[in-house]
């Protein structure tokens, strides 16, 4: 675009429905593959999980496009905002089976895939956040603690830099 003064190439984007649609249907894909975020423990074969990478690839692929959309919101898609998440958790658990499983003799068909972290969209999770959520744990009742929790370890978990502290975040949740 920048480089080539003469370039003529026009890129076009399709409508926003087009997408939702594509999302829609990857979405159901991933379904048939594993119906739950925790069904993905439940996934036997190597080729099993590659399927499950790839369909949740797609989905994280769709969702960057949609989320180029003013209007998106995942209202607009069968997928709930918790559950990619949680999906998302389960895909960065693959990535580090894989990655820490490295040193092994056999050859895995997992070790060929490109997981693109990079389309996995970082917000800026820091300390401050951190006790924010913290605070408003304390701020809770006692029935709807549990879930706070859970929202709490999830969005741990889906954070790439901050997965190794899991443990320690989730024994500070239980305590306070």
């Amino acid at each position: 675009m920048f480089s080539d003064k003469n370039a003529n190439e026009t890129i076009t984007i399709e409508p926003y429905e087009v997408y939702v649609k594509d999302f829609n249907n990857a979405f159901k894909h991933l379904m048939s593959i594993a119906p739950t975020a925790d069904s993905v423990n439940d996934l036997v074969t190597e080729e099993d999980e590659l399927k499950f990478a790839k369909a949740f690839r797609e989905i994280m692929r769709l969702k960057n496009v949609l989320s180029s959309f003013v209007e998106f919101t995942f209202d607009d898609t069968y997928m709930k905002e918790q559950d990619f998440a949680n999906y998302k958790s389960k895909y960065l658990d693959l990535y580090d089976k894989i990655k820490t499983n490295n040193q092994r003799e056999s050859v895995s068909i997992l070790d060929e895939i490109d997981f693109e972290l990079e389309l996995i969209h970082r917000d800026e999770i820091n300390v401050t956040y951190i006790l924010k959520l913290f605070a408003e744990l304390k701020s809770v009742s006692k029935q709807d603690k549990a879930k706070k929790q859970k929202e709490i370890i999830d969005l741990i978990a889906g954070e790439t830099e901050l997965r190794s502290k899991r443990d320690l975040i989730e024994k500070f949740t239980i305590l306070s």
